[in-house]
């Protein structure tokens, strides 16, 4: 049976509250609508039957009040009404003419009483949820009893203690030998033995053997659960045993009762019975948890910034990374490839960009495996976690964890998971090695991925967090890290098949990995900035190479510069780390601009990005050192660990030879400002990429202006004797000049668009188009046109 409001009828609450009128609903109408599933939803656009298929209208007789946003109408057929069928119900303001609530149910009969045979009698109730629609409708009598639907309260009750159960005890599990299956004497047949469990929640019991008889090999048991009443009224939980070689999963039966499966046990031949219950409930893990905490707690914890120092002084460490197929890098589409980027092999290209070292990662991560059978050694590897540690691990300094995936979708228990989570950590400290979580990434309703595991598994992702904090092991969240990055970046760029990451996702999961192990500043919101105080960079410059902290008004926003110049051919450059809380299409480097600038190619993540940075300053005030210059650097980056590299060019060599660098800025990408005196350098820079687009009033003379730090003029465009004409300024005198058209153009206010590239900027007033080269790009520029109201946006939108 489904039952809606209307749209009609949702609009007729929302006009008498906002009118302040009463709510007059006033009849019932009754309907046989051939062809009617009344199982399927219902369109909210529906209105009345035709005349043809209307059978019956009544007034409405009783009407109740549950609470301020519910009431009930109800109306009563009695024997003396009818014959009729029926399987439309509405219920109708005929004041206002409108339908305002519709039901779809089976096919029901009105018998009428005549000589010798009584009709029947029925009830009929509409449940209207509105906010405030008792005041709105005037309604405040409490409902009678025969008004309310018991059944669907006490089967919400019902299942309410169900979950309540399975959270208390475990969704499924089986106690001591409950529901065990062993092989009998007889050849082919198998007993479950006598006991108690759980399954979902639902607590079974089995007082009689069972016996099973099989012809083929291999099989799986099932045990199928729900609760169900006798004619006496007596409910209780049910269960049915299922022999199949295939998976089943929860059902709804023909009579709508909901049926939980779970799978007991694996029958490989007559006398081979693999057991999978779960025979761990809550106060076994609870007990086993507490435990384990102590002794967790008493231990001494090795912590990864003590791994940062080492690798400084030449200490590399040892790194295993366990895991599923997502840390091993299952290709999507051929789950049996290895991704080249796979996050250990990138956790390898990330520590060697920050510490100029060669550190190799082993992956030793199994597809479709899970935390439990990583630990026992049922994940196919031959061996235990704590085997491995005494083998071949045995030189391990830091361990990677990031199962979850399949243990969620698997459907373990999740104190289970939580408790081999701490025989995860504690084995690593019995054998002097770090432990470092790894959250698994999102996963998305997509293709192999449904609703309810995409829902489950961000339980397990919170057990791990709760894990973390409690043990104090380092934590890399990617199910954060990938959840922020897909606010922007499309999740099928991230996951395209719900679980396994894309070759782009993989080399940032790995870069994610050496968050623990290198101090990097986070940038969150726009404004914010992170220099190189208490952050772990790499930089190989040896010529004139300096730190330089600039305490007078021609400071920086981040700090210290670090400034050195070209080597020969040789490659000289930085490395430098930043953590992005959201994912970012632009960012800026703050360094030096100034005229012994040299050019710089540009990495993120060890990828060569299609545009480089121009220091040399040659518009403006060249005697001007403009520390807190901004070089604005267009590219994705995702949420997470982004290291950014500069390489001074050594193939496009230019005339200087200098690089200064001393930070990160998260600029405004778009926003709209006024510069309001010609004085005001306060502004948000301007740079290339960067497209600006104002209505600037042009007279003789005058126009639109741009300047550097200083002050001293850059570009300008104005009317001279009438014509549009850009300047290029050095020392606030022209160097070149471009006429837009020889066309006289009128005083007047005049669209303006200009779009500072690398090479050049283009210049559009109204339809007049000119496009002037630039010998070195224009950066960090300002308007100093007072009172001008200006709209700046990005040339080519990334995201």
């Amino acid at each position: 049976m489904a039952q809606v409001i209307t749209l009609a009828g949702e609009r007729l609450f929302a006009l008498k509250a906002q009118n302040n009128e009463q709510l007059d609903i006033d009849t019932f109408i009754f309907a046989n609508v051939p062809g009617q599933n009344s199982s399927a939803p219902i369109d909210r656009n529906e209105g009345l039957p035709p005349i043809a298929q209307r059978v019956h209208s009544q007034i409405v007789q009783q009407v109740g009040r549950v609470n301020d946003n519910v009431v009930i109408y109800s109306t009563v057929l009695d024997s003396l009404t009818g014959p009729f069928d029926f399987n439309w119900v509405g219920l109708y303001s005929s004041v206002n003419q409108t339908l305002v609530a519709i039901s779809h149910i089976p096919i029901v009969s009105k018998t009428v009483t005549v000589p010798g045979a009584a009709g029947n009698t029925l009830n009929r109730n509409f449940g209207i949820e509105y906010s405030g629609i008792a005041e709105l409708a005037g309604i405040s009598v409490a409902p009678e009893t025969w008004q309310l639907d018991y059944t669907a309260r006490l089967n919400g009750m019902d299942e309410l203690t169900r979950k309540l159960a399975a959270d208390m005890n475990g969704k499924d599990w089986f106690i001591d030998d409950g529901f065990k299956v062993v092989p009998r004497g007889t050849v082919n047949t198998f007993k479950v033995t006598t006991g108690v469990g759980y399954v979902s929640g639902l607590r079974v019991a089995l007082e009689a053997e069972q016996v099973l008889t099989l012809s083929s090999y291999p099989q799986f048991v099932y045990v199928d659960a729900w609760f169900d009443g006798t004619s006496e009224s007596v409910w209780t939980p049910k269960t049915a045993f299922t022999v199949t070689n295939g998976e089943m999963d929860d059902y709804i039966d023909v009579s709508g009762k909901a049926h939980y499966v779970v799978k007991i046990a694996r029958i490989n031949s007559a006398d081979s019975v693999d057991d999978l219950r779960n025979v761990d409930g809550l106060p076994q893990q609870i007990n086993g948890i507490n435990s384990d905490l102590n002794l967790l707690k008493n231990r001494e914890v090795y912590r990864c910034a003590q791994w940062e120092n080492q690798i400084k002084k030449g200490h590399l460490p040892n790194i295993y990374c366990a895991g599923d197929s997502t840390m091993w890098g299952a290709t999507v589409g051929n789950l049996g490839a290895q991704d080249p980027n796979n996050a250990p092999h990138s956790l390898g290209v990330a520590l060697n960009l920050i510490f100029g070292v060669n550190i190799n990662p082993v992956n030793i991560a199994i597809s479709g495996s899970t935390l439990r059978g990583f630990i026992s050694g049922t994940d196919g590897s031959g061996s235990t976690f704590e085997q491995k540690l005494k083998g071949f691990m045995a030189d391990a300094d830091i361990i990677y964890c990031n199962h979850g995936i399949n243990d969620s979708q698997l459907d373990y228990a999740i104190e289970r998971y939580r408790a081999d989570l701490y025989e995860f950590v504690e084995l690593c400290r019995k054998y002097n090695a770090t432990p470092v979580l790894v959250t698994p990434n999102p996963n998305p309703i997509l293709l192999i991925i449904d609703e309810a595991k995409s829902k489950r598994l961000l339980e397990f992702v919170k057990v791990m967090r709760e894990t973390a904090i409690q043990l104090e092991v380092e934590l890399v969240d990617q199910y954060y890290w990938f959840s922020q990055s897909s606010n922007k970046i499309k999740i099928n760029e991230i996951v395209s098949d719900g679980a396994h990451l894309s070759t782009e996702a993989y080399r940032q999961a790995g870069f994610n990995l050496a968050i623990p192990l290198i101090s990097a500043g986070t940038l969150f919101n726009e404004g914010d900035c992170v220099g190189l105080n208490q952050t772990t960079w790499f930089d190989n410059g040896t010529v004139s190479r300096q730190i330089q902290q600039r305490p007078d008004i021609n400071g920086t926003r981040c700090g210290a510069t670090l400034s050195f110049e070209r080597n020969g051919s040789n490659p000289v450059g930085l490395n430098y780390p930043v953590i992005l809380d959201t994912p970012q299409e632009c960012i800026s480097m703050i360094g030096l601009l100034w005229e012994s600038g040299a050019r710089s190619t540009v990495t993120v993540n060890n990828q060569l990005i299609s545009h480089k940075i121009n220091q040399e300053k040659y518009y403006g005030d060249l005697n001007f050192y403009q520390w807190d210059a901004e070089y604005k650097i267009r590219h994705k980056m995702w949420a997470g660990l982004n290291i950014l590299g500069f390489l001074i060019d050594t193939i496009e060599v230019s005339n200087e030879d200098g690089f200064a660098f001393s930070g990160l800025y998260l600029p405004k990408v778009r926003f709209s400002t006024m510069c309001r005196k010609s004085t005001d350098i306060s502004q948000q820079s301007i740079g290339i990429f960067d497209s600006v687009l104002a209505n600037v009033k042009y007279t003789e003379n005058d126009g639109i202006d741009f300047a550097d730090l200083s002050g001293s003029k850059v570009l300008s465009i104005k009317k001279v004797e009438g014509i549009f004409t850009a300047y290029l300024y050095q020392f606030n005198a022209p160097i070149y000049s471009v006429v837009l058209n020889e066309i006289v153009q009128v005083d007047g206010d005049y669209p303006t668009e200009i779009r500072f590239q690398q090479t050049q900027v283009s210049i559009l007033i109204s339809n007049i188009a000119v496009t002037i080269p630039l010998a070195v790009p224009m950066q960090d520029l300002k308007i100093t046109t007072p009172w001008l109201t200006y709209f700046v946006e990005p040339v080519v939108n990334i995201f």
